[in-house]
């Protein structure tokens, strides 16, 4: 574990954060897979398949990585990219459930395409979602 230093004459709390970050929450529950089949709109661009269904209430995420990604290593380390991409775009994500699905090719995919297949198949969605600069 680290050890804080504070500089003589300084507060020891850091500064909040400009902007707060909304919790990104796992989904679960035959229900939300339910109503995502049902009726959820999809996109998909390159090695990223989206599914959302709008709900207020919250921001909830699932990952669908599977085998034809590649072997349990290759699967988890597309699942933490993908983890890490939607966080980022948390802000800009509207409220709801999603779900993220990765293609064999995201086994050789850097952060930054599947960062760049995720704001391209939100902006499939609804192109108002997505700032130009994101792209």
């Amino acid at each position: 574990m680290g050890l804080l230093t504070v500089a003589p004459g300084s507060s020891s709390h850091p500064d909040p954060p400009a902007a707060v970050q909304p919790a990104v929450e796992r989904l679960s529950g035959r229900n939300a897979f339910e109503r995502l089949r049902r009726e959820g709109r999809r996109a998909n661009h390159g090695a990223v398949g989206l599914t959302w269904v709008s709900d207020p209430r919250s921001l909830r995420v699932a990952y669908a990585v599977g085998r034809g990604v590649g072997s349990a290593v290759v699967r988890n380390r597309v699942r933490r990219r993908l983890r890490a991409v939607m966080a980022s775009l948390a802000v800009e994500l509207p409220r709801g459930d999603w779900l993220v699905g990765a293609r064999p090719s995201a086994a050789t995919c850097s952060s930054e395409e599947l960062r760049h297949d995720v704001v391209e198949a939100l902006a499939r969605l609804d192109p108002a979602w997505v700032d130009e600069s994101a792209r």
